[in-house]
């Protein structure tokens, strides 16, 4: 479903920082978000390639669902991170387009929530523009891309009926204005999650969009590259927010989503 247009929206600048490491756009985020707070900042999505990959760990982040030590991931040049945003484990690196939108939310009229519906909505929708782009086109193929009751992130729900989580998203909220973010994973490589239990969910595919590309015969090499999928993100996730909770991202659970 496409967001609606109609009034107005608050204006959200965007930066594409290209290929950088976690901790310096960390900063830029923690600084960004204090001069939004003293009423110097407007509000600013960040887009970036994490390079070197790093897993970073949320509030809920267990120490078992690390599936190499600390000391082995070190040896593969992996940082590892613990934040402030919500969920557990996950993987950042190249390949993946990783956006972190710093906003006032009540400026935009958003509860967390909706917020972060939004993320969902606007990744699900990116995903099946870049899917066809690449000669995949889900309802010809059979598959479905949305959000799931209670397991934040964007789905894919196959003809098979096999779930996989495309996109994750986790955030930290503090007086109203939001810190960290989505990752979409286009063509992660390395495949860093083999080292985790992704967003501590066992026995859950995750995928990207090269892999499924792959698995339903589609043209990789004709994937969007990384800034242009960030450019268009950009686009969407206003007109997203805005459309909120009228319209939202596909429901794939058999229970209503959060947005209904």
């Amino acid at each position: 479903m496409t967001p609606g247009t109609g009034a107005s929206v608050p204006a959200l600048e965007h930066l594409f920082l290209g290929a950088r490491c976690y901790d310096e756009v960390l900063e830029l985020q923690r600084l960004h978000r204090k001069q939004i707070l003293n009423g110097s900042g407007g509000d600013l999505l960040l887009t970036v390639e994490h390079d070197p990959g790093v897993i970073t760990g949320g509030r809920r982040a267990l120490a078992a669902e690390l599936l190499l030590s600390r000391e082995a991931l070190e040896g593969l040049g992996v940082e590892l991170r613990e934040v402030e945003r919500g969920g557990s484990w996950t993987w950042h690196g190249p390949g993946q387009l990783v956006a972190y939108p710093l906003l006032a939310l009540q400026r935009w009229g958003l509860r967390v929530p909706d917020f972060v519906a939004g993320l969902e909505w606007a990744m699900a929708l990116l995903a099946e523009e870049m899917l066809v782009a690449a000669a995949v086109h889900p309802e010809i193929v059979g598959l479905q891309l949305g959000q799931l009751p209670g397991q934040p992130g964007t789905w894919v729900l196959k003809p098979n009926g096999q779930l996989a989580k495309l996109g994750a998203v986790g955030v930290h909220v503090h007086r109203f204005v939001s810190l960290h973010g989505l990752a979409l994973n286009i063509a992660p490589d390395p495949w860093g999650f083999d080292w985790i239990v992704p967003c501590g969910l066992q026995d859950v595919e995750t995928t990207s969009l090269l892999r499924l590309v792959h698995e339903f015969g589609g043209q990789p090499s004709k994937l969007p590259d990384l800034e242009l999928a960030a450019q268009r993100l950009a686009e969407l996730l206003p007109s997203c927010w805005q459309s909120l909770p009228a319209q939202g991202p596909l429901c794939l659970g058999e229970r209503s989503c959060s947005t209904r």
